[in-house]
């Protein structure tokens, strides 16, 4: 009766179709009680718990202005608790199970289960709940470096800094300290502060260093702004750059490590201004650099630590939870009064002498004490860093660890070190003994990278499988290299240097790094005999090396020679015996490598991007090659019969973005692909094959470990593939079915691959059918893309197996389907497509209806990000018909939707079914047929969304609205930061004039040609100062 009068009473007068989705809406609260219940269930436990918490830290709360927080904070959420209360009471004692009381239920659960939910998303309900008691709480080892940036004695000097950067008349700050002070960790740390904070809408970050590279400077901020230049000549690239940036709104640019004062017009920086809000940020070593660009204020000094801070972060890095070992605490006390309050110095000692017994202690101080002086000059500071890390250097466990930690000091100041280069550059200088193979070699020098990130002696760099040395440690890893008998190096990186340097034209070094220098020629002869590391990579004028140059350094194992212009080796390399590894990436101007072929003893030969045209014969006569790289060596095309056979202890072969045309007859004028079936250690494999007909019928399957083969006869599509996202390891690229494919090569790659494409299939109908021949549970990555006969991108059938289908799939593309109707409209079963995270799908036509439907929406619970471009769906997401489940979509964190010109709303069915709580970017353009974007029953759960950009949808007439007379009388979109409106003739307001609408975080309104909207700046109700681009 209750359903009966409450839908009757809504209905009457009102047109149909409204009236028969608020009917379903009605029946909805009673037919889904049961899973409305269960949720609810579990979130009153959460929200309760929370509001426990909340309780406890208003009576712990010991000041008043935090008490006083906490007490608001907490008088909202009782009365939310008290209703929770209530209703758990109710449901737990009903008697009836009919439908009335289900609905009466359902209906105050939806209600409450949207209070708690605003509460709990509210940044303030957030803030005052996560609050914990003052104590300090224990740290571990395996913390950041950085944890000093919290300690009482830099309080002061942080809040300086925080203060100086929220100061809108101040245009550039300048802090400055000793080297090993912290002054990069403190600058990034409050940048990131200030972020989080919304003062600045972008954080850029540009390394400087002593020797000044304008346009490093340059592209390193482009880059940072998701920008790049393409002009090569300084003035230009600054006119560019100086354009990005008054386009990018409010920017913080870090300059970082500055030894000399720099015109910023020069590099293209604007002058601060309205238009330009680009606030600079220097540190430095010297007070007084760049004077001329802050004249107004002092330099900010970063000081060493003070009071208790030494011995706790000593105590963090040489203790378990701040507590050094029983009877060592006196003996620790001396260690830290000789580091005079200095991070580096220790972090680096406190991370030696960890686990290590009362011994080390001892001699540590002992070696230490030596430095004392009653002195805080830079110089006797200096001292004591020297000495805390040549202690630390001594300390590391085994020569292989002193020799990477060297060779790590052989890169350019605030380089990305690649693991990968270490490994292999480790295996060239046979540092780990008795390793057979290059996985073992590649797992021991990660563990020793590993060790010395431990012992705070190295970083983790910027990029992926990067280290990174801090500039001090590695100055004084140099001049330990310079001044040790054994193994003695030089280094002169990064010093535009144009002539070899004179003091190595005869020496007894070990090692030479002349990486990143402007040499143009190479004397014509070098006598170093004991040379066995020989680094010129990144001397892009490097056009001339004389015959004769290598006869002087007959001990050399590891020559890198990456991106000379060289045309030719010198007749010399052929002396080398004992070269185990030579580089010759990115050596465009090379064409004949065949005297590489005497080199015998080369275990890892690498020319990516070179200008060969062929292998040599003469490799043929590599039989200890281990790995060989031609890697987009574009002209690399014929592979002569006999040459990949004969490197019968080959390990890792890397040849995408070159020869592919495999021999199919037996006419023996090129290598066919048999000769890689012999290769009996070969472990990974990335290959291009032109037709499938080369893969031999028969064989064995091989036991490839990592795999990333493309078969096409398309040059384009072998190319883009060499050049992909490399994010997994396992890969098959195909313009064939599988079932063309040999048993054996389905076994080895079909059964084991993690990033799935077809492209160019024009056979394949569905691909679901490709189950028959290859096993895909394992299938990470799906980019299907012009396969012109599929309909239905997965289509069930009787043939098929009962089983779940990708049930690994974390990513899904589909492109260029002229044929594709939809994605799948069957029934799954469970477990399918269950991790899915993010789907794309491009210029489909023939796609139409919702892109996901009930029965996909059900199988995705893990979606993050969608996009959509060139369809005709007319809406994203379809709820008809779906079970309830608390909610839907809770993971969507962006979407993205282009050109949908029959798109009329992002779902259909029940808005009660939508709860977008992690949603933070919207970007929707050129969809002519949406009248709004989000109704008003949804815009409760837009609690996280930061960016909104709408453009070129011509008949969006509101933001927020629909077709209902419940409309809340206000709306808070509480994250909002941007906001961009362009080219929307027909939209006249954001939300409804009559009801109240709040973005107190909104910064960036950019409207233009929104002739009819009458939403004015101060209707958003920001709390921020609002930067209004109109036009």
């Amino acid at each position: 009766m209750d359903i009966a009068v409450s839908v009757v009473q809504w209905c009457c007068g009102k047109p149909l179709a409204w009236a028969w989705d608020e009917v379903k809406k009605q029946c909805l609260y009673s037919i889904k009680y049961k899973e409305s219940a269960e949720a609810f269930e579990s979130e009153a436990t959460e929200f309760l718990e929370k509001v426990q918490r909340l309780q406890e830290a208003v009576q712990r709360s010991g000041r008043h202005s935090i008490r006083k927080e906490l007490q608001r904070q907490f008088d909202k959420a009782r009365d939310v608790k008290n209703k929770v209360n209530v209703l758990t009471s109710d449901m737990e004692t009903a008697t009836s199970t009919g439908c009335i009381s289900n609905y009466k239920l359902s209906k105050r659960i939806v209600i409450l289960r949207k209070a708690m939910m605003q509460l709990l998303q509210d940044p303030q309900f957030i803030s005052v709940v996560s609050l914990q008691p003052q104590a300090i709480r224990p740290r571990s080892r395996a913390e950041r470096p950085d944890d000093f940036l919290y300690f009482p004695s830099r309080k002061p000097t942080m809040d300086e800094i925080m203060n100086a950067l929220k100061d809108e008349g101040r245009s550039t700050v300048r802090v400055y300290g000793m080297g090993g002070v912290g002054k990069t960790y403190m600058v990034k740390a409050l940048a990131s502060r200030a972020l989080k904070e919304k003062k600045f809408d972008q954080v850029v970050v540009s390394v400087v260093s002593q020797t000044v590279d304008l346009r490093k400077i340059q592209g390193d901020i482009a880059h940072g702004l998701g920008e790049e230049l393409t002009s090569t000549e300084v003035q230009d690239r600054a006119d560019d750059l100086r354009n990005i940036l008054n386009d990018h709104g409010n920017i913080l640019l870090i300059l970082d490590d500055l030894w000399e004062t720099i015109n910023l017009s020069t590099i293209g920086i604007p002058q601060y201004s309205e238009s330009c809000k680009c606030k600079i940020l220097i540190t430095t070593r010297q007070m007084n650099v760049c004077d001329d660009l802050d004249r107004q204020y002092s330099a900010i000094q970063i000081k060493v630590l003070s009071g208790d801070d030494p011995w706790t972060l000593f105590t963090q890095k040489a203790g378990d939870n701040l507590k050094v070992p029983p009877g060592f605490e006196e003996i620790g006390k001396k260690i830290v009064e000789e580091c005079r309050g200095l991070p580096i110095a220790l972090s680096t000692i406190g991370s030696a002498l960890y686990k290590k017994d009362l011994t080390y202690w001892e001699t540590a101080a002992t070696r230490l004490q030596s430095s004392k002086t009653a002195s805080i000059k830079e110089d006797d500071l200096n001292s004591v860093i020297r000495k805390c890390i040549e202690l630390s250097y001594s300390f590391l466990p085994n020569d292989t660890c002193k020799r990477v930690f060297q060779m790590c000091s052989f890169f350019p100041e605030d380089y990305n070190i690649p693991k990968e280069t270490l490994t292999r550059y480790g295996m060239g200088l046979a540092l780990i003994p008795n390793i057979e193979r290059v996985k073992e070699a590649r797992g021991d020098i990660h563990q020793t990278v590993e060790e010395l990130k431990a012992a705070s002696l190295l970083l983790d760099g910027d990029k992926e499988e990067t280290v990174k040395m801090h500039d001090v440690i590695r100055d004084i890893s140099i001049q330990i290299g310079y001044n040790q008998q054994q193994h003695k190096s030089i280094v002169k990186t990064s010093m535009k240097l144009e002539n070899w340097p004179g003091e190595i034209l005869t020496n007894s070094c070990g090692a030479i790094s002349l990486i990143s220098n402007h040499l143009k020629k190479l004397p014509d002869r070098v006598d170093c005999p004991e040379t066995e590391i020989l680094l010129l990579q990144d001397n892009k004028n490097l056009r001339l090396v004389s015959d004769e140059f290598f006869q002087g350094m007959r001990a050399l194992k590891v020559l890198d020679f990456t991106s000379a212009r060289i045309k030719s080796l010198p007749s010399s390399t052929q002396q080398l015996s004992l070269l185990r590894l030579l580089s010759l990436d990115n050596c465009r101007f090379l064409k004949d490598v065949s005297m590489i072929g005497e080199l015998n003893r080369l275990e890892i030969l690498t020319l990516r991007m070179s200008g060969i045209t062929s292998l040599p014969e003469s490799f043929a006569n590599l039989k200890e090659l281990r790995i060989l790289d031609i890697t987009l060596s574009l002209q690399c095309e014929n592979v002569p019969p006999g040459v990949i056979s004969s490197m019968d202890k080959l390990e890792e072969l890397y040849m995408q973005g070159c020869f592919a045309d495999w021999e199919i007859t037996n006419e023996n004028w090129k290598a066919n692909f048999q000769e890689i079936l012999t290769l009996g250690s070969l472990t990974i494999l990335k290959v291009d094959i032109k037709n499938v007909c080369c893969l031999p019928p028969d064989s064995v399957a091989p036991n490839w470990e990592n795999f990333d083969i493309c078969v096409s006869n398309s040059d384009q599509r072998r190319f883009a593939n060499a050049t992909h996202d490399a994010s997994f390891t396992r890969g098959l690229a195909t313009g064939v079915k599988l079932e063309a494919f040999p048993e054996w090569f389905r076994q080895a790659v079909a059964h084991k691959v993690e990033k799935l494409s077809y492209q160019l299939c024009g056979n394949l109908s569905n691909i679901l059918q490709e189950y028959h021949h290859g096993n895909f549970d394992g299938v990470k990555s799906l980019y299907v893309d012009q396969c012109a006969d599929i309909a239905q991108l997965i289509k069930l059938g009787n043939e098929l197996p009962n089983q779940p289908v990708f049930p690994q799939l974390e990513k899904l593309n589909i492109h260029h389907m002229q044929k594709t109707e939809g994605i799948c409209v069957e029934e799954l079963l469970p477990g399918s497509l269950q991790k899915v995270r993010t789907l794309e799908v491009g210029e489909c036509p023939n796609l139409k209806d919702s892109l996901l439907p009930p029965n996909l929406i059900q199988r995705m619970p893990n979606l993050e990000e969608v996009k959509v471009t060139g369809t005709s769906i007319n809406a994203v997401f379809g709820f008809d018909g779906i079970t309830f489940q608390g909610g839907q979509l809770r993971k969507l964190n962006r979407l993205t939707l282009q050109n949908l010109s029959q798109l009329t709303s992002l779902w259909k069915g029940p808005s009660e079914l939508v709860m977008f709580h992690r949603l933070e970017v919207v970007k929707i353009s050129q969809c002519e047929n949406l009248r709004y974007i989000f109704p008003y029953a949804v815009s409760d759960y837009l609690c996280h969304l930061q960016v909104l950009w709408l453009e070129d949808c011509s008949g969006l007439e509101k933001v927020i609205g629909g077709h209902t007379d419940e409309v809340p009388e206000s709306i808070t979109l509480p994250r909002l930061t941007t906001l961009r409106l362009q080219c929307l003739p027909h939209l006249t307001d954001f939300y409804t004039q009559e009801a109240y609408l709040r973005c107190p975080e909104l910064q960036r309104l950019h409207k233009q040609d929104c002739k009819r909207l009458r939403t004015n700046l101060s209707d958003y109700h920001s709390d921020q100062e609002i930067q209004e681009k109109s036009s």
